[in-house]
């Protein structure tokens, strides 16, 4: 496997054979293709722990070097990816409408996260806003963690609620 690693003036190990991906090394092993950089660390420091992968210090997808590699979790891979600016799409500082597939604004959601928790419609929510009752969930539960919500009035829940609501609705209308 050495045979196949340029030392360059950074200090890293450079895999010169095939690559995969991203420019991360590849090396044959018992008839699998395995990235270079896994091998190496496993070579020196033994098997990888599971659920964990290798991880570049060096910010170098050839490098092979044993001490430029660690393990870590995904998550924390992820982390070090977007505090070097090496994310490729986007950070955890596209939050909000500075996501580019974001639908609503921080004030809309504001609104949406008030009328929800004062008792108000998802389908109401969302037709006000000219969304989906998804995206008024995904508002509510799930994502712009960091807007808080305006406070609206308790409504008045006068119909059913929950799943089929707006179909129930609409067969005791006509």
């Amino acid at each position: 496997m050495w045979h196949r690693v340029r030392y360059d003036a950074t200090g890293c190990w450079v895999w010169t054979g095939a690559t995969a991906n991203f420019g991360y090394g590849l090396v044959s092993i018992g008839g699998r293709q395995e990235r270079a950089h896994r091998v190496a660390w496993a070579m020196f420091n033994g098997p990888i722990p599971e659920g964990l992968k290798v991880i570049h210090t060096c910010d170098n997808p050839p490098c092979c070097r044993p001490d430029h590699l660690r393990v870590g979790t995904q998550w924390e891979n992820m982390e070090d990816m977007t505090r070097k600016g090496r994310r490729r799409h986007g950070t955890s500082d596209q939050r909000g409408s500075r996501n580019g597939y974001a639908k609503l604004t921080e004030e809309q959601v504001a609104h949406i996260k008030g009328m929800a928790a004062a008792g108000h419609y998802q389908d109401d929510i969302a037709a006000r806003f000219g969304v989906t009752r998804a995206n008024v969930s995904y508002a509510t539960r799930k994502t712009w963690t960091h807007v808080e919500p305006i406070p609206y009035p308790p409504a008045v829940r006068d119909r059913p609620v929950g799943r089929g609501a707006p179909a129930k609705r609409a067969a005791r209308a006509s």
